[in-house]
């Protein structure tokens, strides 16, 4: 009897049959943040066992035209046990994946909890979070649009749309964000690669958010072109490497450790070592006695009236 996978176990990156029968991929293009959230609230659903999905808000600050600080609601969620609850009013340096989707619900950041690092608290916290959360973003290019500086200078707006594993649905989520190439002289090299129908990777932070299109506004820093399959070579040992586990028994990489072998520093040859060296007259190729050539004194000359022939 066939075993009917149920969707809650189905791999976010399994293939999907069409009609003929053909088995598609689907391709996962996320939007990776990383910064320092203020934790100000947990909210439900409660867990009734010790383990579970954790839910609070926290925001993502950047600012308006006038520069004052705007601070957008999004909802931390990430699977764990009772000890990796977020502290409110704690400031927390977390990493994930944001399910942007460009609706005017509460956006879902799923965390990496495994990672979270509580860095300060909100009262004491000795600087704005405004414009600070980073972008790491793969996707296509949808759209291009040019704008003119002045002659040979311009910036670039792009639509870049993105894909990701949306838990709710048990389903492939796409969703648009805004990225914006102001003209420098490292971006001016950087913008030809900006295609549209390109897949690319792209880094910068959030500034702001396209409210009609509910979309996030990201002032890039670095682009990178996706190159797909190549020829992947065998892992080479290194000979001195060695592997460990860390106290809670996950495995370690190779790791080489740079070790003396007990040898001084060498003295440096000068002056008569290396006459020695150059002498024909020192026994065996390219060794020398290490003993300094003694230099011939010059007679001194006896006093008296005794001239230059009679000495």
């Amino acid at each position: 009897m066939a075993t009917i996978q149920s969707p809650a176990n189905r791999s976010p990156n399994c293939g999907a049959k069409t009609g003929g029968g053909i088995t598609v991929k689907r391709k996962n293009h996320p939007f990776i943040v990383s910064s320092l959230f203020d934790v100000f609230e947990n909210v439900g659903p409660e867990v009734s066992g010790m383990y579970g999905f954790r839910h609070s808000h926290t925001t993502i600050v950047t600012r308006d035209g006038s520069g004052d600080s705007v601070e957008w609601v999004i909802k931390c969620v990430a699977y764990g046990g009772t000890d990796g609850i977020l502290d409110v009013d704690g400031v927390y340096c977390l990493k994930g994946r944001l399910l942007a989707l460009n609706q005017k619900e509460t956006q879902k950041f799923y965390y990496e909890p495994d990672f979270q690092l509580l860095a300060n608290t909100s009262k004491n916290l000795p600087f704005n979070l405004a414009n600070g959360v980073s972008v790491t973003g793969l996707g296509i290019i949808e759209t291009r649009v040019v704008d003119p500086v002045e002659p040979g200078k311009e910036n670039i707006f792009l639509i870049v749309k993105h894909s990701d594993y949306n838990p709710d649905i048990q389903a492939q989520s796409t969703f648009k964000v805004e990225y914006r190439a102001m003209w420098s002289k490292l971006m001016e090299k950087l913008q030809p690669l900006m295609t549209e129908g390109r897949e690319v990777m792209l880094t910068g932070h959030i500034v702001g958010r396209n409210e009609n299109e509910d979309m996030w506004i990201v002032q890039m820093t670095g682009v990178s072109v996706t190159s797909g399959s190549e020829n992947v070579s065998a892992p080479v040992t290194v000979d001195g490497a060695s592997s460990c586990a860390t106290p809670r028994g996950r495995k370690r990489a190779k790791m080489i450790f740079t070790e003396s072998n007990g040898t001084g520093p060498l003295a440096s040859t000068s002056g008569s070592a290396q006459v020695a060296d150059e002498d024909p007259n020192v026994k065996g190729k390219g060794k020398s006695s290490g003993k300094p050539v003694p230099i011939r004194q010059v007679p001194k000359r006896p006093k008296g009236t005794a001239s230059d022939a009679d000495i």
